[in-house]
């Protein structure tokens, strides 16, 4: 399995808080053969220090790590073209230098090709906020010309990070970002890479740690700038595409409508949001005969408000403060399916959670008084998941401070989670989509690994492992079981 060269393909600028985990994720791979690409862009601060510093601790992988330096900061497309470059690798991955990757990523991402024969393996991830997590999920993959137009409609996952790609995809090819086009670079590239590629899989693990708490000073600040680029990357894909079957032309109608209503939005968003506007009405009224189905219900109507700009803000505004961003996100059907089946009083509590959080005052008010209606015991300043659950009005429950709640957890009635004491005592860390049934009693410096199962009347004290059924006082583990039995008996069961 150590037979292939993989070269992971890393661009550095800015990264000093971070780039620290994200060598160490790396060079401590389980995966032995394996070269490192590190493109300094010409960064300012001392990541690059930093790096070599980290690098000394790891001799072995010291002598397969190259650094290669930039006369001037060029941006990020061109650091991925000067990466592939210098790649030697049968098959290359990325991975930002905010990020990271589980141990085990490069060693199950190569079993997968090995065992399928693909040239690119897609592997999941976890997006980590502030407050939040969230997951990008790749299909399962059955038809990879249906996979590909997807691809390019923006309809599925199109980072090129939570990949493994064969290297000449790129070389013979000749696939580039173009430079100078840093928002969206990965769009460029993503879809004529599956395009000129025989066989895509999915290895249905999370093995990437994709990082926003640091989101704020990039992706949530819009500019003309990020406009220009944003819009330079939809044209390379169109240049890619040229002259090829009608069906890429019309998935890239599809992406551009796509696009343009997101920028809609986006200009009612900021306080000069005309060239936004602009911009997006120039693009859809050069489009004929487009198919818009894929959009959201919020969307279609923004579509056709679009030539009225004043009754199209409030709408977007209105929208906005009704039900949130979300209302404007096209969810896959596994989010779509899921979500189905939180109740109203859930997702309220997890909505007064952030803005209790990211705001304070009135609302961590409001946020006191709503819990103590629904009977529960939940301090803002504790970690709180996105999407919790929570089912038979979860009244009697008490989570302490200290505790920390991952993404997808369902808690029922009767349930405490806390310390051994009043004061300084450790409480538990409850990982995402875990199951917690009625009268549980989970105490003290313990993790529940994700994906369990705790039954009704059980006392844990102590950590339980990933994929776990645990039950009884004191709780002890009872079965083993799969993300897919997980799935099937729990998560999408609306009675728990």
């Amino acid at each position: 399995m150590n037979s292939l060269l993989v070269s992971i393909c890393v661009p550095v600028y800015g990264v000093e808080k971070y780039i620290e985990r994200c060598a160490r994720s790396l060079f401590e791979q389980s995966y032995e053969n394996i070269e490192y690409v590190f493109v300094n862009d010409c960064t300012k601060d001392n990541s690059i220090e930093i790096l070599k510093r980290i690098l000394l601790e790891y001799p072995t992988r010291a002598k397969n790590t190259k650094i290669i330096n930039h006369e001037k900061n060029r941006g990020l497309g061109a650091a991925r073209n000067t990466a592939v470059a210098n790649a030697s690798g049968d098959f290359l991955m990325w991975v930002d230098s905010d990020d990271y990757i589980d141990i085990y990523c490069v060693e199950k991402a190569v079993a997968k090709q090995a065992e399928s024969n693909a040239d690119i393996v897609n592997f999941n991830a976890v997006v980590l906020r502030k407050y939040t997590r969230d997951y990008i999920l790749h299909p399962h993959i059955n038809d990879k010309d249906a996979y590909c137009l997807n691809l390019i409609r923006l309809k599925s996952p199109y980072q090129v990070w939570s990949r493994l790609i064969r290297t000449s995809l790129y070389k013979k090819n000749n696939i580039e970002v173009r430079e100078g086009a840093n928002f969206g670079e990965d769009l460029q590239v993503t879809g004529i890479l599956c395009f000129y590629s025989e066989k895509v899989v999915t290895l249905d693990e999370v093995l990437y740690f994709y990082d926003c708490s640091n989101e704020g000073s990039y992706t949530n600040n819009f500019s003309r700038s990020k406009l220009e680029q944003s819009w330079a990357s939809h044209d390379a894909v169109v240049k890619n595409f040229e002259g090829m079957d009608q069906k890429y032309q019309d998935a890239i109608r599809e992406a551009l409508i796509y696009r343009a209503v997101s920028h809609l939005i986006v200009s009612v968003k900021i306080k000069d949001g005309d060239c936004f506007y602009e911009e997006s009405r120039k693009r859809i009224e050069s489009v004929k005969n487009y198919n818009c189905s894929s959009l959201s219900a919020a969307k279609r109507f923004i579509l056709k408000l679009y030539k009225h700009r004043f009754i199209m803000k409030y709408y977007v505004r209105l929208m906005l403060l009704l039900k949130g961003s979300a209302v404007f996100v096209t969810k896959n059907k596994k989010v779509e399916e899921f979500e189905r089946y939180m109740n109203k009083k859930s997702r309220l509590l997890c909505y007064l959670y952030k803005k209790a959080i990211s705001r304070g005052g009135g609302y961590k008010f409001i946020f006191s008084m709503y819990t103590k209606w629904l009977g529960v015991e939940i301090n803002p300043n504790m970690i709180l998941g996105e999407k919790l659950r929570i089912y038979h009005d979860a009244r009697g429950t008490i989570i302490n401070p200290g505790a920390v709640i991952g993404a997808n957890v369902c808690i029922r009635h009767n349930t405490t989670i806390g310390s051994r004491y009043f004061h300084g005592g450790k409480c538990p860390i409850i990982e995402d989509w875990v199951e917690i049934g009625p009268n549980v009693c989970i105490i003290g410096d313990v993790t529940i690994g994700h994906h369990s199962i705790i039954a009704a009347g059980s006392v844990v004290t102590k950590s339980v492992p990933a994929y776990s059924v645990i039950a009884g006082n004191p709780a002890r583990v009872k079965k083993r079981i799969s993300k897919e039995d997980y799935i099937r008996y729990c998560s999408l069961n609306p009675e728990g």
